[in-house]
């Protein structure tokens, strides 16, 4: 597919082909699969392994550790005075916080009931596991339909009446999963609470409604979340074959609509921090699928899926750092179970090496929404992914010298692969109508020694806002939180017909650039380009539709190089105006960074402890360059209890001298590793 055509992806998904016949009589064979179980309350020599191996002791030792510290506390109680905050000030986290607390709460007490065989854990899950069936609602604020709201607060609903969102499908996935988990340890009419609630919910409204929002294409993560929780939910519940293959079906099939998010080379606009909730889920279906059917039922048969779980690898910018365009944080990690889970399936020994490191972090739950969901299936995955069958470790490899998207125009290139904290460049193209999207067309991100000198800021704390007609107020989603061009007073503008194109892409060398991935098995250069790194990489971009007419362009040109025999980054743009255009055609680069930039005689240094050193060169000569500070401008989440540090933005302007055809260029040079 040409990389300047912009479209709905028409990836070849076989499951859209399943019948609800033949889902019913996948589902009622006795055939015996067992693909890759989760363990039980019953299986006790599980545990006590799961509390010893390598891949899975510290995060043991943090569940029993967050537990006993949890056991003599009162629970977390959301509000309804809390629940209404959101309406009045836009404030999600007033809510939103005690709840995930809850639930974490919950789910804590049921692992350690696992580990420590205590029946102390397993009454906190009883009174914790039915108060949770007694809220009036499992949406939360931001996601209640104005339907189910009585002078702001939700109403009690049943049945048809209730819309299925976000949060009430993962609530419904983690009772199912509790079920599973303890099973008969339950009180016998907590176990009962728990399926009518569900079947209330969740799966009755899910039957009833014919258009759910995130059902519908265009799609991203919320899509792949409440269908995969859905299905597992009528899978762990659900006693009538035809009924479960009806819900089933329903949601396989519009799970293609998630798909079509990635584009064929597996890339997705939401970035890795979606990756890990949305395919994670997919995953979480297709383990429940193949284990109950015996491999009959499988996921995993869409291409795209396969290139999907190469995606982490191929976007990692150093251990841990992962290219954050769009909402995804630089930080955000990788999910230990999505990623041992497509490992594993894909024979991607890479991913499952990350996996495994990411499971030893000692956090049993990453950020504010995981619950026994994830942790679960960390704890069995991890085990499994520890070691190779012959006993041997498995290799982290090194990710591709580069990469490139066509289908999402990102692209990633590294100058050295084997050394982890080697300079990388990310550019992106794409439009201004993605999921998540932000105004940043042609923006880019230099990073050297774990830290990125020339930033994305990622997004800042959700709030109601930040959703609505606010949006690109927000200097994380407009032009100018960006390193992208400021046009006659003109920022970038929104829709997807505000689009960049690939002009040029290539290498001094050989013109190519690899794709593929020398630390997992089976892979090559394939169709994207050579495995051999030329010297010098780049990439592109025409810019001019991404801005609006009044802008007065006539073309906008960005190139994005990698100079490896340099060590450095370039980045030239370019400009020309339209002959009727008015006013004093003027244009900057901007480029920003959390950390200091100082102007000098030759341009900009960034970074308090030499970090690196941008310079800054114009032609023709005669470009000004302002640096501003801009304080505690972005709230960044420190942990799970939604604590903020507000982090101080730096942002510089390049402004060439004015005339009908100009350019700027910077020349991004950190300094030696160590």
């Amino acid at each position: 597919m040409p990389p300047d055509v912009i479209r709905d992806y028409d990836h070849e998904y076989p499951p859209a082909e399943w019948t609800v016949d033949e889902v019913a009589r996948a589902l009622d064979a006795p055939t015996g699969g067992v693909g890759c179980p989760l363990p039980t309350y019953e299986d006790e020599s599980t545990w006590a392994t799961l509390a010893h191996d390598p891949p899975t002791r510290s995060l043991v030792a943090a569940i029993r550790e967050h537990a006993a510290r949890a056991r003599d506390d009162p629970p977390p109680n959301p509000t309804a005075s809390e629940f209404l905050v959101y309406g009045r000030t836009g404030d999600r986290k007033a809510y939103q916080l005690p709840y995930y607390a809850f639930q974490r709460r919950l789910s804590t007490f049921a692992l350690a009931a696992c580990f420590d065989r205590d029946d102390r854990y397993l009454d906190l899950v009883l009174d914790d596991a039915w108060r949770l069936c007694e809220w009036t609602t499992w949406l939360l604020p931001a996601h209640l339909p104005a339907d189910e709201r009585h002078d702001g607060l939700p109403r009690p609903a049943a049945g048809e009446d209730h819309r299925v969102a976000l949060f009430s499908a993962r609530t419904a996935l983690l009772l199912s999963d509790l079920d599973r988990l303890l099973g008969k340890r339950l009180h016998p009419t907590l176990r009962e609470r728990m399926h009518e609630e569900v079947d209330r919910r969740v799966l009755t409204p899910f039957e009833a409604t014919v258009d759910e929002h995130w059902g519908r294409p265009p799609t991203g993560n919320w899509n792949a979340v409440c269908n995969a929780s859905i299905a597992v939910a009528a899978l762990r519940f659900e006693t009538d074959v035809d009924r479960l293959a009806r819900i089933v079906t329903r949601a396989v099939h519009s799970l293609e609509h998630y798909l079509a998010n990635f584009d064929p080379d597996g890339c997705t606009p939401e970035g890795i921090a979606y990756w890990n909730f949305g395919f994670g889920h997919y995953l979480y279906l297709d383990q429940h699928l193949d284990a109950r059917t015996d491999g009959a039922l499988s996921l995993r048969s869409p291409p795209v899926v396969r290139e999907a779980a190469r995606f982490p690898r191929r976007v990692e910018l150093s251990p841990g750092r992962f290219v954050p365009f769009s909402d995804t944080p630089e930080r955000e990690g990788l999910a230990p179970e999505a990623a041992c889970y497509a490992g594993l399936a894909f024979d991607r020994q890479g991913l499952v090496a990350r996996g495994v490191a990411a499971a030893d972090r000692n956090t049993p739950f990453r950020g504010g929404t995981e619950t026994l969901s994830e942790c679960w299936r960390t704890l069995a995955w991890a085990r499994r992914a520890g070691d190779r069958a012959d006993g041997t470790p498995r290799k982290e490899g090194t990710p591709p010298h580069a990469t490139f998207f066509p289908g999402h125009v990102w692209w990633v290139a590294r100058a050295d692969p084997t050394h982890p904290e080697g300079l990388v460049v990310a550019a992106k193209g794409g439009h201004n109508g993605e999921p998540h999207n932000h105004n940043d067309c042609g923006s880019f991100v230099v990073h050297c020694r774990g830290e990125s000198l020339l930033a994305d800021l990622g997004a800042p704390a959700y709030d109601a806002g930040y959703f609505g007609e606010e949006r690109y107020d927000y200097l994380t989603a407009r032009s100018l939180g960006h390193s992208v061009p400021y046009v006659n007073g003109h920022e970038q503008a929104v829709g997807r017909e505000h689009a960049a194109r690939v002009l040029k892409r290539g290498g001094s060398r050989n013109g190519g650039t690899s794709s593929g991935d020398t630390g997992d098995t089976g892979d090559s250069g394939g169709e994207n380009g050579s495995d051999t790194a030329p010297d010098r990489e780049y990439v592109t971009f025409d810019l001019t539709a991404c801005y609006p007419e009044a802008a007065g362009l006539d073309a906008l040109r960005r190139t994005v190089a990698l100079d490896r025999a340099a060590g450095g980054v370039r980045v030239v743009d370019d400009a020309t105006f339209d002959d009727g255009s008015t006013g004093d055609r003027s244009w900057q680069s901007v480029f920003v960074s959390y950390h200091p930039m100082e102007r000098t005689d030759e341009g900009l240094t960034i970074g308090e402890h030499s970090q690196g050193r941008v310079a800054v060169t114009t032609d023709p000569q005669g470009a000004s360059v302002d640096v501003e500070r801009l304080p505690e401008a972005v709230p960044v989440p420190t942990n799970a209890e939604g604590d903020a540090t507000a982090r101080d933005v730096w942002r510089a302007r390049v402004e060439p001298p004015t005339g009908d055809r100009s350019s700027v260029g910077i020349v991004v040079t950190p300094g030696p590793l160590d």
